[in-house]
């Protein structure tokens, strides 16, 4: 059985980056694909291509000075993440690979999928970011990837790095992105690709709900709010809600805008008990694109929240290609939007949904078939 790769961000302390990467993985396995995560860890840097920095910034110090009284909290977060790893993953090597070691490493992989998730979002605020990702790594075998983002910063990564995009892309045998946008920005480039889910929405329901557990870890009902960034335009409508119903709110995310916002804090929890906190809430309020994403698999009473500009909705092109695929634009909301109940269509959800699935899984057997046809040349 050939061995392939997937090549992601699956080290990151963030929930819906944890998940991705045991979504394909799992998805690939249950195909009958030999896969595994490799342990490539990128190194923390650039302000631009090629140039390496770390700023402590003003943000950075309120953060961490926010973070102490919950240390112990965050303490068991990395080891709920670090459990969730040691049994749902298969890494190799055993050993951390770094971008002087990943190419040896990676020549006993036939193949390797690079993806899901922003793994070619350059943006200066992305932790992660790595030309690595983009295949730049001397490697015999085949390049595919699965459901890659740029994220939002389409115009200025264009504008900045264009050239290298095409230079690296174009080498690669197949493209999916997860983006209308990161599509349309390959075509400007003369590359084809095609739209995929992400992989979290490869699994089902049922088998996301078994992970998360039968006993809510949360008592009574309460509104999920999940923000990684804690913006105001989010908060607010959260605290709206929560006026507005009488229930709590709970928060999963430790950062110093939720400061004194009334929320309910619970900052030791990993993808386990993300999923668990997603499953059992009575709403959830998100800003985030997995956010977004659980609350539909879970089928929640759920608002995307986007932020607002002199009346004018400012939609993200990850959210906004999710939610109009599914045709749920009606869960697209600001702070300053009308709370509304209205019940979810979600037998309609599921039949788009699974049409998507069926797309994706198809476009992950034509790679293996590509691989296979590959071998008799």
């Amino acid at each position: 059985m050939k061995k392939i790769g997937i090549l992601t961000f699956h080290a990151a302390q963030n929930y819906g980056a944890s998940l991705q990467c045991y979504a394909l993985l799992t998805t690939l396995t249950e195909i009958g694909i030999d896969a595994e995560i490799i342990n490539y860890l990128p190194v923390r840097r650039w302000s631009r291509f090629g140039k390496w920095s770390r700023f402590i910034t003003p943000a950075y110090i309120v953060r961490l000075l926010y973070n102490i009284p919950y240390m112990h909290q965050l303490l068991q977060m990395s080891s709920a993440y670090r459990l969730f790893s040691s049994k749902y993953y298969i890494i190799e090597p055993s050993y951390t690979l770094n971008d002087n070691t990943i190419s040896e490493a990676s020549q006993k992989y036939e193949a390797i999928f690079f993806g899901s998730d922003q793994i070619w979002n350059l943006g200066e605020k992305m932790y992660d970011r790595s030309e690595i990702f983009f295949g730049t790594f001397e490697y015999s075998g085949l390049k595919f990837s699965y459901a890659a983002s740029f994220g939002d910063e389409i115009k200025e990564l264009e504008t900045y790095h264009s050239d290298f995009i095409k230079k690296y892309l174009s080498r690669f045998s197949q493209l999916s992105v997860r983006e209308q946008s990161g599509k349309e920005l390959l075509l400007r480039l003369g590359i084809n690709s095609t739209i995929t889910i992400d992989p979290t929405m490869l699994l089902s329901k049922e088998k996301w709900s078994k992970l998360a557990g039968e006993t809510p870890l949360i008592q009574g009902e309460y509104i999920l709010y999940y923000s990684v960034n804690g913006r105001g335009y989010s908060r607010k409508f959260a605290q709206k809600l929560s006026k507005q119903t009488g229930l709590k709110v709970i928060n999963i995310v430790p950062h110093p805008k939720t400061f004194g916002a009334g929320f309910e804090n619970h900052y030791n929890f990993g993808p386990l008990e993300f999923l668990n906190c997603i499953k059992f809430a009575k709403y959830t309020v998100v800003n985030s694109f997995h956010g977004t994403v659980f609350s539909i698999l879970f089928e929640k009473s759920f608002y995307s929240v986007f932020p607002d500009i002199e009346g004018e909705i400012q939609l993200d092109a990850r959210r906004y290609t999710l939610l109009s695929s599914l045709s749920l634009e009606d869960n697209m909301v600001t702070q300053n939007s009308e709370i509304k109940f209205n019940a979810i269509d979600y037998a309609n959800v599921q039949q788009r949904l699974k049409q998507q699935v069926n797309e994706s899984i198809e476009y992950i057997r034509q790679c293996i078939e590509m691989l296979e046809n590959n071998d008799k040349y």
